[in-house]
């Protein structure tokens, strides 16, 4: 070889490029893939982190906003009080909120303002005092702060009841003129609806800052048509405080914001005053700022304002995953070339040998060499502890791996015994143990617990067996072992999780076998309180605290029925009675519980169906009671004036049902969520009808006792279309 090398000269082929190409090859494609593993792991990782945090944010969201409905509905109650009956006292005002301000710690202070008009305030004072507040009279505050009278003017609202208790004086005869409460009180009075004011320090509550929320409410008729109308018939307002610091306190006193910020940002608001409230670790930077990096926002409008919550993250993830990645490919890589550089000098040192040794050496030699070869790179690369003792118990042979783990290099090792690696009553154990199979002979298996220099306690699987001369003569113990300690502990994991998984089984059928005996408890009173409800609904015709009782009763009523069917679904107990069924006659009946519903909401109601519709084979009132959901879960999010529709028609052995709507569409994200039990879309039309979010649920499962299927196609401000495939003939034909 050397001489045709010479031959070639100095342009000739380099030998060491012909001999190692496949460590260059190696390296360069594990530096490649590294690099690409490495890229593509940090994209996940920033994908992931994006996920995690959207879907945090979102459910902070959801959180604050559930609160603050709950807050709102304080001054619908007020208004509910007041409709009931005009003529409320004050003790009949403070024995209505008397829990609302510590049930609800958010609420500074919460007041009546009834409206007075300029000609009767003298009268109006003089009522009040004779009601037992002899100092009460019509004030405000002065520009330079003191408290004056007010001047006369074509109405007042003034402050007639108002709680907590130690407000109650300072704040009774107050009349506010600031101009963006004002604003407030004049948006909704004219609306109907809530309004709130601006961020500002309430003087009355220590300067606090808070907003203003306002609720008109009218009389005689609870609701006027018109604007003027509203004007003319509004009997007062009734108004809360609020202080977002205490709110967001009280929603979120068991919610983790750890490494989550956000602020809520009041966009109608003067920019003086647009920055609502920040969580604490706040940075102070600016909106564009946040904005510019990750992010997640969303807004809604509250009391004629637009009112947005802007999350962000406190720190920027680190893309560890993708350096580590990195790091561990080159390392990978690094230590595959390692092997393969000495696999490959190996290789040329044992060609070399050969081609020196071929005419000296017999076939039976190179195959001896060769056996050894292989037997030492075994020993040498294996992972499990190979070992080998004379008859006192002494090391003869060690590999790399059992000295590695005993923290001595081989040449420590050899020659001594288990007294200087072990405890000593474990090494006179291990000891006896070798004595006893070397004078038994034969193979012994057994695990082994042994603790080494590293103080690590770990178990082993070891083989041993005695080697002999060929004359028979035990010379010693031959041994091999495998650290089986996280095998161990990975089955003793494995039966916990195992557990685990059984008590949780055992939760969930609890959990359902209460639902179920709740509801059934439930419904022999709900059904004495109906039949007392049409009583006095006969009675009592067109009133409307009974006409409201009613109406929760059946909603009640509904919610039991749907928790019972859900239950009966779960375990497969609910029964369905098989005939042929006409889909014309399942429409309308389902149309008929739907009807009044759809009459007040002002929906128009199409049907198409093509005649040529076979019966489909199912249970009637399983189906009535499928399309009957399909619909009142259109009216949910279809608009006042939109439209609800159906359309039939026969698709080969199926029949396809298509119930479409006008509405509001739901949100993409929400898409795979819509068929999850109790999962409810948060938006406005959904949070007033209400519901316990088993709706579709019920509707998948039972459309798929019927052999068919069911799909939706929805895209946001579109409408919705679900579509359900039944089969017009019996399983077998």
């Amino acid at each position: 070889m050397a001489a045709g090398n010479d031959g070639r000269g100095r342009d000739g082929p380099n030998p060491w490029l012909q001999r190692y190409w496949p460590l260059v090859l190696m390296l360069c494609l594990g530096v490649l893939l590294s690099s690409l593993l490495a890229w593509r792991v940090a994209a996940w990782q920033r994908d992931r982190d994006r996920l995690i945090f959207e879907r945090r944010a979102s459910d902070v969201a959801g959180t604050i906003r559930g609160t603050m409905r709950a807050y709102e509905e304080v001054l619908l109650s007020v208004r509910a009080l007041f409709a009931a009956s005009h003529d409320i006292s004050r003790r009949d005002f403070s024995l209505f909120t008397a829990d609302t301000l510590d049930r609800l710690p958010g609420i500074l202070s919460l007041v009546w303002l009834p409206r007075v008009p300029g000609n009767q305030r003298d009268a109006f004072i003089a009522g009040v005092r004779r009601e037992g507040l002899p100092d009460y009279h019509f004030w405000r505050w002065a520009p330079d702060g003191r408290q004056e009278a007010v001047p006369p003017q074509a109405e007042y609202f003034p402050v007639l009841y108002a709680v907590p208790e130690p407000l109650k004086r300072t704040l009774l005869g107050y009349c506010d003129v600031l101009p963006d409460r004002v604003q407030a009180l004049t948006r909704a009075r004219e609306t109907g609806q809530l309004a709130v004011s601006n961020l500002s320090p309430l003087r009355l509550q220590g300067m606090r800052p808070g907003v203003l929320m306002s609720l008109a409410i009218y009389a005689p008729n609870p609701r006027p048509a018109t604007v003027q109308a509203r004007r003319e018939q509004t009997m007062g307002f009734a108004m809360a405080a609020f202080s977002f610091e205490r709110l967001f306190t009280d929603a979120l006193r068991q919610t983790d914001l750890d490494g989550l910020r956000f602020r809520l940002l009041d966009e109608t608001a003067p920019p003086e005053v647009r920055l609502l409230y920040a969580s604490k670790g706040d940075d102070g930077r600016s909106e564009a700022a946040i904005q510019a990096g990750e992010h997640w926002q969303r807004s809604q409008m509250i009391g004629g304002h637009r009112w947005t919550f802007l999350f962000y993250p406190a720190d920027a993830p680190a893309p560890w995953g993708g350096w580590l990645t990195l790091v561990g490919g080159f390392a990978v890589t690094g230590l595959s070339c390692l092997y393969l550089h000495a696999l490959l000098s190996r290789t040329a040192k044992i060609e070399a040998t050969v081609v020196q040794r071929t005419q000296e050496l017999s076939t039976a030699e190179r195959a001896l060499r060769e056996s050894e070869n292989k037997l030492r790179a075994i020993i040498d690369h294996t992972t499990d502890l190979i070992y080998v003792k004379d008859l006192e118990g002494r090391y003869l042979l060690v590999n790399p791996a059992l000295a590695a783990l005993m923290g001595f290099s081989p040449e420590e090792i050899l020659g001594r015994d288990d007294r200087a690696f072990v405890g000593k009553e474990t090494a006179a154990w291990l000891m006896e143990k070798d004595a006893a199979i070397m004078r038994a002979g034969g193979v012994s298996t057994g695990e082994e617990p042994l603790t080494f220099k590293d103080g690590k306690p770990r178990l082993f699987l070891s083989t041993k067996f005695p080697f002999v001369s060929p004359e028979g003569k035990t010379l010693g113990l031959i041994g091999i072992s495998r650290d089986i300690t996280d095998y161990r502990r990975s089955l003793d994991d494995m039966a916990r999780r195992t557990s685990e998984l059984e008590q949780t089984k055992e939760l969930s059928r609890l959990k359902d076998h209460f639902l179920s005996t709740l509801s059934h408890e439930m419904k022999t009173p709900l059904s004495l309180i109906v039949g007392y409800g049409e009583l006095l609904q006969d009675k009592y015709q067109n009133d409307p605290l009974i006409t409201g009782l009613m109406d929760g009763c059946r909603r009640l009523t509904e919610h039991i029925n749907t928790i019972l069917d859900y239950s009966a679904l779960l375990s497969g107990s609910l029964p369905l009675y098989w005939t042929e069924v006409d889909l014309s006659e399942v429409i309308a009946q389902a149309y008929s519980l739907v009807e009044k519903d759809f009459e007040a909401k002002g929906l128009r109601w199409e049907r198409e169906i093509d005649p040529t519709t076979p019966p489909v084979w199912g249970d009637f009132r399983r189906i009535t009671q499928i399309l009957r959901e399909l619909l009142d879960n259109a009216r949910k999010f279809t608009p006042p004036g939109g439209t609800v529709g159906i359309h039939v028609s026969p698709e080969g052995q199926m029949v396809r049902l298509e119930v479409w709507d006008t509405g509001q569409g739901i949100p993409p994200e929400a898409h795979d969520r819509i068929w999850a039990a109790f999962t409810q879309i948060e938006t406005e039309d959904a949070a007033r009808s209400g519901g316990l979010g088993l709706g579709l649920t019920i509707v998948k499962q039972l459309v798929e006792l019927h052999r068919g299927s069911v799909s939706m196609a929805c895209r946001p401000s579109e409408g919705c279309r679900f579509s359900v495939l039944l089969p017009t003939r019996p399983p077998g034909e």
